[in-house]
């Protein structure tokens, strides 16, 4: 579970308001280039999960796909609507600059990772993320040796992130393409991802 955070995003927001509700101003916004945030994301697949893997590193495992992770991001924030008296209106654009993925287990390091995939999704709606949408990737680097500590993930798309995070209901999955010397855990192990993102939210008056 990844829960809560986005401090700066909740004093912009109230910065845009309180901007918003001075004298005759019609509106105000605020922007914060990066808001990066870490969280425990629990339940990526262990090597157990590979047929036949013994305890330890598991050489020459060819390309495969390991079960997708799924946690849910919460957010007390409204990123989006009316306040309470229904003076103001919101809204907000958030985006995904980039992640990191660093596994919190003091045994194992993540060079047997190929490719991985960060997506998200409406966890209320579809549970199973059937529908979830790439919002970043990972390939190893061709040259040079990766790095064993932790995959850095390229945004992909502008998917905005606000409405699922004004409802708290935004669904990550996170799946994870191995190849070569794979030394993970055994079993279901948790990485801390870390999450940077583009806020953007502006609040308008009648």
């Amino acid at each position: 579970m990844i829960e809560n955070a986005f401090p700066r995003a909740i004093l912009l927001l109230t910065g845009a308001v309180l901007l918003a509700g001075c004298g005759n101003l019609f509106s105000a916004e605020v922007q914060d280039s990066s808001v990066a945030l870490t969280r425990d994301f629990s339940g990526l697949p262990g090597t157990g999960r590979l047929p036949g893997a013994p305890a330890g590193p598991v050489p020459n495992v060819p390309t495969t796909t390991l079960p997708p992770a799924r946690g849910t991001f919460n957010a007390d924030i409204p990123l989006s609507g009316k306040n309470q008296g229904g003076t103001f209106q919101v809204t907000s654009l958030v985006t995904l600059n980039g992640a990191d993925v660093a596994m919190s287990s003091s045994s194992g390091d993540l060079a047997g990772v190929s490719a991985a995939v960060l997506q998200v999704y409406d966890a209320s709606a579809d549970p199973t993320g059937s529908q979830a949408q790439t919002i970043a990737t990972y390939t190893r680097p061709a040259s040079g040796p990766p790095d064993p500590s932790r995959i850095h993930f390229l945004k992909s798309g502008d998917v905005n992130l606000a409405d699922y995070l004004a409802d708290q209901k935004m669904g990550l999955q996170l799946v994870l393409t191995v190849q070569g010397t794979v030394d993970f855990p055994q079993q279901d192990w948790t990485a801390a991802l870390t999450l940077d993102f583009y806020v953007d939210s502006k609040a308008e008056g009648p």
